[in-house]
C-alpha cells in the first residue's frame, strides 16, 4: 500500500471519530413518542451538558443537565407563566432559586426536595411580604411579615401561621407583644401607641370575640338587621328588623337583648348559635368570617369589657338595601335578586310586579352618612351593588371628602360597570385598596344556567378588562373569583379550574358552599358520584401546581373533599326537593340540565 493510500485511510478513519464524537456530545433531536424535543448536548448516550427541553404541554427548561435528569443552573417555565431559576439537582430543585407566579408573587430562597425550605424571601402580589424560615412550602421557624398597611408581625411560625413568642405592630403602631398559638394571641400584652400596656381579654375571651358583634352591621333588603352575613338563619341569627320591629332605630335594635346576648356570649367565652357557621369553618381548620375581620382590624376590639355598646361607631358596614338584580341565580331568593321575585311571582300566579324589594329608611341613611368617617370597612353585595344607586351616592360621597383610604369589599356578578354614565373604574382608580369579588360558579352553558343572566360573552370581555387593568405586582387594588360550590356545578369544576389558569386568574376562593337551600348542596349527589368527582380533581391537582389556580390551595381541596364525603347534610326529602325544584325551574324558564349539566343524565335517577 502506498504512503497516499494509507494517508487517505488514516484521515478517513480520524474523520469518522470526530463524526462520531460530534454525535455524542451535540444533537438536536426531533419530537420523541411523547411530542417532546430536546435541543442540545449527549455523552455516552444521555442528555448532559447545556440544553433545552420543551414539553407537549409548552413547558420549557434550559439549563444544565447530567444523566438524562435537570442538574446544575437553569430556568423552566411553565406554559402558564410561572418560572423557577436556580439549581437543580436530580431532577429536583435544590439549593438557591426563584420562583415567579403570574400574578407577581415572588419567592426568592433555598429549596428542597422541590419546596420552599429553609431561608427565603416570599412576596405576594399585593405588597406582602415574609421574610424568614420555610419548611415545606409553609413559613415555619423565625421570621418577619410586613402587610401593605405597614402592619408587622416579627416573630416564631409554625405551618404558615404565628406561633410561639412573637410581636404584632399595628399600622398606628400599637402592638401585641407575648405569645401565640396557631395563628391566635395566646398570652400576649397590649401596649399602644405610647407604648402604655393596656388590659386586654384572656384567651379564652379574646378567641371568641368578633368585631362585627361590636362594630358591624348587615342591613338586608327585607329589612332583617345583623352583625354580618354570615350570622345564621332566620330564626336564630336576625337580630330585628326596620319593617317587622316598627319604629325601632338600627341604634336600638344593636342594643337589643338578643344582639347583648350574643356579645355577652363572646366575652363568656360561648359559642353562641347565631355564629355556627364560623365556629364550624375554625373547628374543620379553615379561615372563617370571623377570623378575617380580627384580623384585620384587631384595633376594633381594644378596651371591649361589656356586651353593651358604649357608641354607635362602626368599623364595617353591610348595607343591601335594595334586592335590584340583572340575574336569578338557581342558589338565590326573591330577598336578594329582583329577577327572582318577578319570577317566584309568575309561578305563584301573583300581580305582575317589578320585583323590586328597597328599604328606603332616613334612620338607614343617617346612621351610614354620620359612620362615613369613622368605618374601615364598606361590603358591597345585593342584589348587585353595581346596579344600586345607593352604592354610587356612598362612592361619591367618599370621593368628596377624600377617604380614598377606606377598604372597599364586592360581590358583584361583573355584568355592568357603569351607572348614569359614570364606570366604577372612575372610581376605583382613586381608591387605593379595594377587592372585587366576582361571582362565578362555572364556564359557558352551565355559568348561564346556575346563574341566570349570565352573558358569557360579557362575562369574558369583562374579566380581562378586569385583568389587564388592576392586579398589578404590589398594588392592593385587586380581584379575584368567589365560587359557590352546589350539586348544580361539581362536575364542571375542574373545566372551570382550568378556565382560570389559562386567563391566569389566581386569586381564586372555593370555600363557600351552598348551605340554603340545602337543596341545592352537594351532599345531594349520589355518593358513588361524589367519590368519582373527589378523585377526578385531586388527580388534576396532582398534575397541575395547586400555586397556579389558588391562593388556598391544598386547604381548598381538603375542604372540598370534606364537604363531598363527610358532610351528610342533605336528607331524602332534600333529595327529591332538589328534583321537584329543578323540574319546575326548567320549565319556567325553559332550559334543561341534562343539557347544561350533562352528568345529571347519568345519576339523576341515583338522587334519591
Amino acid at each position: 500500500m502506498s504512503n497516499t493510500q494509507s494517508k487517505r485511510r488514516r484521515r478517513g478513519r480520524e474523520k469518522v471519530k470526530r463524526e462520531k464524537r460530534r454525535r455524542e456530545t451535540k444533537i438536536e433531536r426531533s419530537k420523541n413518542k411523547k411530542g417532546e424535543k430536546f435541543i442540545g448536548e449527549f455523552k455516552g448516550g444521555k442528555i448532559n451538558g447545556q440544553g433545552t427541553y420543551i414539553f407537549p404541554t409548552g413547558d420549557k427548561y434550559v439549563g444544565e443537565f447530567k444523566d438524562g435528569k435537570r442538574n446544575g443552573l437553569g430556568t423552566f417555565t411553565w406554559a402558564g407563566g410561572r418560572n423557577y431559576v436556580g439549581e437543580w439537582k436530580d431532577g429536583e430543585p435544590i439549593g438557591l432559586g426563584t420562583y415567579t407566579w403570574t400574578d407577581g408573587e415572588k419567592f426568592v430562597g433555598e429549596w428542597k426536595n422541590d419546596k420552599k425550605h429553609g431561608q427565603g424571601t416570599l412576596t405576594f402580589h399585593d405588597g406582602t411580604t415574609y421574610v424568614g424560615e420555610f419548611k415545606d412550602w409553609k413559613q415555619h421557624g423565625q421570621g418577619t411579615l410586613t402587610l401593605p398597611d405597614g402592619a408587622r408581625y416579627v416573630g416564631k411560625f409554625k405551618d404558615g401561621v404565628f406561633h410561639g413568642q412573637g410581636t404584632y405592630t399595628l399600622h398606628n403602631r400599637s402592638k401585641y407583644v407575648g405569645e401565640y398559638k396557631d395563628g391566635k394571641t395566646w398570652n400576649v400584652k397590649y401596649y399602644d401607641q405610647q407604648g402604655n400596656n393596656k388590659k386586654i381579654m384572656s384567651n379564652t375571651q379574646e378567641n371568641k370575640l368578633c368585631v362585627y358583634a361590636w362594630k358591624g352591621l348587615q342591613v338586608s333588603p327585607n329589612g332583617d338587621i345583623s352583625m354580618c352575613c354570615f350570622q345564621h338563619g332566620t330564626s336564630d341569627g336576625y337580630l330585628g328588623g326596620l319593617q317587622k320591629d316598627g319604629e325601632r332605630t338600627i341604634a336600638e335594635v344593636r342594643r337589643s337583648d338578643k344582639w347583648n346576648e350574643i356579645r355577652q356570649d363572646m366575652l363568656d367565652g360561648k359559642e353562641h348559635p347565631a355564629c355556627k357557621k364560623c365556629w364550624a369553618i375554625e373547628r374543620d381548620g379553615f379561615y372563617s368570617g370571623r377570623q378575617y375581620i380580627n384580623d384585620k382590624y384587631p384595633e376594633s376590639l381594644e378596651g371591649i369589657d361589656s356586651a353593651e355598646l358604649k357608641d354607635d361607631v362602626l368599623h364595617q358596614i353591610d348595607i343591601r338595601q335594595s334586592n335590584i338584580c340583572n340575574m336569578k341565580c338557581l342558589n338565590c331568593n326573591s330577598v336578594y335578586s329582583s329577577l327572582w321575585a318577578i319570577e317566584e311571582a309568575q309561578e305563584h300566579n301573583l300581580p305582575a310586579t317589578n320585583g323590586v324589594k328597597e328599604i328606603a329608611n332616613d334612620d338607614i341613611y343617617n346612621y351610614l352618612y354620620s359612620n362615613i368617617p369613622h368605618i374601615k370597612e364598606f361590603y358591597f353585595a345585593g342584589g348587585e351593588p353595581l346596579l344600586n344607586p345607593v352604592h354610587w351616592n356612598i362612592m361619591k360621597e367618599l370621593d368628596a371628602i377624600g377617604r380614598h383610604d377606606v377598604k372597599l369589599v364586592y360581590n358583584t356578578n361583573l355584568l355592568k360597570l357603569d351607572y348614569k354614565g359614570k364606570h366604577i373604574f372612575d372610581y376605583w382608580d382613586k381608591f387605593t385598596n379595594w377587592h372585587a369579588g366576582v361571582s362565578l360558579d362555572a364556564i359557558g352553558d352551565r355559568a348561564e344556567y346556575c346563574r341566570a343572566g349570565t352573558k358569557w360573552p360579557t362575562m369574558l370581555k369583562n374579566l380581562q378588562l378586569l385583568k389587564e387593568t388592576y392586579n398589578k405586582p404590589g398594588e392592593s387594588r385587586t380581584f379575584g373569583i368567589d365560587c359557590t360550590v352546589s350539586a348544580l356545578n361539581v362536575g364542571g369544576l375542574i373545566d372551570f379550574f382550568e378556565f382560570l389558569r389559562q386567563m391566569n386568574i389566581t386569586n381564586y376562593r372555593w370555600l363557600n358552599y351552598v348551605y340554603a337551600p340545602i337543596h341545592l348542596h352537594v351532599s345531594v349527589l349520589p355518593l358513588q358520584y361524589r367519590h368519582k368527582m373527589v378523585s377526578q380533581v385531586e388527580a388534576y391537582f396532582e398534575e397541575t401546581d395547586f400555586s397556579s389556580i389558588t391562593p388556598i390551595g391544598e386547604d381548598g381541596f381538603t375542604f372540598f373533599k370534606n364537604q363531598m364525603l363527610n358532610n351528610e347534610t342533605a336528607t331524602s326529602k332534600d333529595k327529591q326537593n332538589f328534583k321537584n325544584f329543578i323540574i319546575k325551574k326548567d320549565k319556567t324558564r325553559k332550559t334543561s340540565i341534562f343539557d347544561s349539566c350533562p352528568e345529571f343524565k347519568d345519576i339523576w335517577d341515583d338522587i334519591e
